[in-house]
């Protein structure tokens, strides 16, 4: 699809519905430019959630610049709905960047891009319709902003990320005395952080996000997009059917023009041929030139067919600007980079965690596992891993485990 041909439709369009507005004079175009606006944030937002879902970084980086530029540009203040949105980017660029410690959101130096993600998501608390789905990112958000310092060999650094935040924020005391543990004995292996791991914490976001896209879309751009990109593909198929029928139509009349030709030249050698024969009682006194009939050969005639010779436009990925944001505003987009002296330098490959094998389940793990059941009731698994240490094992195997003990009256 030609973008440049696509952008040329909608210019027309706009020029049409333009001259109606200027003589329609009951529309006011502040109003007309501020719905305009509103659609591009959406779209923008949408184009952000996408990014995220794929992991990919710079596009990600792309599409937060451009909603940036719609906020900072919008002649209008942001609707409460938009404000909304607005941190849920907060967050989501926080979060996209939570292994990178280089990178800096708040004035402070020292807040990690996790630890500036757990201020954000306190204030989202409005927008999630499950306290266990709050509760469950919270804590996810807390074990990673220590486990990516431990990744990175600082102990101390994860200390002190434990400490600031079990200051200014209420965490289970059994969840911050298990970090704790990992903290001192600075095992990036330990069981409680497996099961707490970053690609956990990724999932466990685009599972809120999905579910607030569904209360709240905002694809009405991206829709009239896409009708109007189908509407011309429907088109051109059919511009293209009709010229490919012109096309085999005058092939087909080219070759039997030209074999009608042939059919007549090779007559008119026969009769020549008769008449240089001798007659009854003559003799021959010449031979005749040996004539060959020239062969003719029917070369295949293309179709009429059209050749894409456009090629894609290079396409080079705007670094992001990490401008700051003024401090009343509720949070910033955009990160700032700081040098590698304040901080350690970013590692290119983190370590892959090796894949544990599980043993059978014991007697005793089967006894924590109904003292959980019994405190938090059958389905909270999270919360039972947070209390008792099942040597590694995850939620689902928390639960495919009570099914069996079920099974066999055990319990």
């Amino acid at each position: 699809m030609d973008a440049a041909s696509d952008e040329d439709d909608t210019t027309s369009s706009l020029t049409t519905s333009s001259a109606s507005l200027t003589v329609d004079e009951t529309v006011s175009l502040s109003r007309v430019t501020a719905v305009a606006n509103g659609w591009m944030f959406d779209f923008m937002f949408l184009s952000v959630c996408r990014c995220f879902r794929e992991r990919n970084l710079d596009d990600f980086n792309a599409s937060l610049n451009t909603l940036e530029a719609i906020i900072v540009n919008g002649s209008s203040p942001l609707r409460a709905d938009q404000a909304q949105k607005k941190n849920i980017v907060a967050f989501l660029t926080r979060v996209m960047h939570g292994k990178d410690l280089n990178v800096k959101f708040e004035e402070d130096d020292d807040v990690l891009p996790l630890m500036s993600a757990v201020n954000i998501w306190k204030s989202l608390r409005k927008t999630v319709t499950e306290d266990s789905l709050f509760e469950n990112i919270a804590t996810l958000l807390l074990v990673q902003a220590v486990a990516v310092c431990l990744e990175k060999g600082q102990t101390s650094r994860a200390r002190t990320v434990l400490k600031w935040l079990t200051e200014r924020h209420d965490i289970a005391q059994n969840v911050s005395a298990k970090v704790s543990v990992v903290c001192c004995k600075a095992d990036i292996y330990h069981p409680f952080l497996l099961n707490f791991s970053f690609d956990r914490l990724l999932e466990t976001v685009q599972g809120y996000l999905d579910a607030y896209m569904e209360r709240n879309p905002s694809d009405f751009l991206l829709k009239a997009a896409t009708r109007m990109i189908q509407s011309k593909v429907v088109k051109e198929d059919s511009m293209a059917l009709d010229e490919s029928s012109l096309s085999e139509e005058s092939t087909r009349r080219s070759t039997e023009d030209f074999g009608s030709t042939n059919e007549g030249q090779t007559t008119f050698l026969r009769r020549k041929k008769k008449l240089l024969l001798p007659k009854d009682g003559e003799m021959l006194m010449c031979q005749p030139e040996s004539h060959k009939t020239p062969s003719v050969r029917l070369n295949s005639v293309p179709k009429d067919g059209e050749m894409l010779m456009c090629q894609p436009e290079s396409h080079k990925t705007p670094s992001v600007r990490l401008n700051s944001v003024p401090k009343n505003t509720a949070s910033r987009l955009t990160c700032q980079e700081v040098s590698p002296e304040q901080s350690c330098s970013k590692s290119n490959s983190e370590p892959r965690k090796p894949r544990k094998k599980h043993g059978k389940w014991a007697h005793s793990m089967d006894a924590r596992l109904k003292k959980g059941v019994e405190r938090h009731g059958a389905g909270k698994w999270a919360l039972i891993l947070q209390d008792y240490d099942f040597s590694g094992r995850t939620s689902v195997m928390l639960k495919d485990r009570w099914r069996v003990l079920k099974q066999k009256n055990l319990v």
